[in-house]
């Protein structure tokens, strides 16, 4: 698609060659250097957060959590029968060798339903989680699938995110998944996906997710190749309004991008996949350069230090100008052309763009994080402020979370395989 009148934007106005081009899908790996485990220097609070004032708990081998429902639900309710309990006894008549034989019949019993037939390996379709019964797949990723699965009372649908334990320790990722656990356990905003339950099983770790059906933000882009600006506009509403909650509860993205934005039945922004997400302290930098490269800021791909917010903002500046463009500002097959180009600034902006949206671009796409746009200015400005919903104008606060920090017993629980 070409325009009749393009803009050249130079952040440091020099004349460098520029070029725009199209959307393209964030598939690949991430910026190189990429760590996905915590910064040594900048580990996950190891104290209570402040935004979780409640915790989970492991009790008699069940999970006492808020989410769904509040029953009391063990690890795994099996797809078939029960095993059969050993017949009454009188222990106090039996030798000790007896009640043990009994006790360990018992154990067999119990793990063969759980590990065995009761069970299939990762979870199949049919088989019961708690109280969710598991069916088709819906995606597959690193450390197992996804699942579509239904509250067997309520029949609301829920995504179930298998994780494997092997996998995760042969990936050397128990940190990841920790820390991962730990931000959406944070979070309760009605623009950013939901965590409802940890079930935690000898094999595997099932995270019970909301259930977002209306796809990627990025193939609605690719569908109707660019917005206009009303539509825009909303989605980028909504966006600023996810990102703004979780950095007011001291998290930042970092993997902002269309792909990991998801739609709803009613075409509202989730904002979703925080497996590169960490916590940010006052006073303190995060190093670990991560998330995908057309998306990532100047400071990122420098490898230099960044406080979070700035490099969120830098992505939202990018996924606006894919909304309005249908096109990133900065792309290349040649990754260390992409980062010169990022570092420097230069893109373009179509003829076809509102001068407010393109002042708007332009303050997010600034080099210097020291002189981008910050959230709260953005929500001031005059683009972002058209049909604001009263809920955006200002800082959602929302409920309190279904879950919170994840207790130390379930994390100790999580490594045993």
């Amino acid at each position: 698609m070409s325009y009749p009148q393009k803009t050249t934007y130079h952040s440091h106005h020099q004349a460098h060659p520029t070029h725009r081009s199209t959307l393209g899908r964030e598939g690949g790996p991430g910026v190189p250097g990429v760590t996905t485990a915590s910064s040594s220097r900048h580990p996950p609070p190891s104290n209570i957060l402040p935004t979780c004032q409640n915790r989970m708990h492991i009790h008699n081998g069940g999970i006492i959590r808020r989410g769904l429902n509040n029953e009391m639900v063990p690890p795994i309710l099996s797809s078939s029968p029960p095993p059969p309990s050993p017949p009454p006894t009188d222990v106090s008549r039996q030798s000790a060798a007896a009640a043990a034989a009994v006790a360990a019949a018992a154990a067999a019993a119990a793990a063969a339903a759980v590990g065995g037939g009761g069970l299939p390996p990762g979870g199949g379709a049919g088989t019961t989680i708690g109280p969710y019964r598991l069916g088709s797949t819906l995606g597959v990723g690193t450390f197992g699938k996804v699942k579509l699965g239904y509250h067997t009372v309520t029949g609301q649908k829920v995504a179930v995110k298998i994780i494997n334990k092997a996998k995760m320790e042969m990936m050397d990722m128990y940190e990841k998944i920790r820390r991962e656990i730990n931000i959406l356990q944070c979070l309760n905003h009605p623009h950013v996906i939901r965590l409802y339950e940890l079930i935690d099983t000898p094999t595997d770790i099932f995270m019970v997710m909301e259930y977002v059906q209306g796809g990627e933000l990025f193939d609605h882009i690719v569908q109707k190749s660019r917005l206009p600006e009303y539509e825009a506009r909303r989605f980028f509403q909504q966006i600023v309004s996810g990102v703004d909650y979780c950095h007011k509860h001291m998290i930042c993205h970092r993997d902002l991008k269309p792909e990991n934005v998801l739609l709803d039945t009613n075409m509202n922004v989730k904002v979703g996949d925080f497996g590169l997400s960490n916590f940010m302290r006052d006073g303190e930098f995060l190093k670990t350069s991560c998330g995908s490269p057309n998306y990532a800021s100047p400071e990122v791909v420098s490898g230099k230090a960044y406080a979070g917010p700035e490099v969120d903002v830098w992505s939202c500046g990018v996924i606006l100008y894919a909304l309005l463009c249908g096109s990133l500002p900065f792309d290349d097959e040649h990754v260390p052309n992409l980062f010169k180009k990022i570092k420097h600034g230069n893109f373009l902006l179509p003829g076809h763009l509102s001068e407010a949206s393109r002042s708007l671009i332009v303050r997010m796409l600034v080099v210097d994080p020291a002189k981008r746009i910050s959230l709260s200015e953005i929500r001031q400005h005059p683009w972002f402020s058209q049909n604001l919903p009263v809920y955006v104008k200002s800082s959602y606060t929302g409920a309190s979370p279904l879950l919170t920090r994840v207790d130390p017993l379930i994390v100790m629980q999580m490594r045993k395989v």
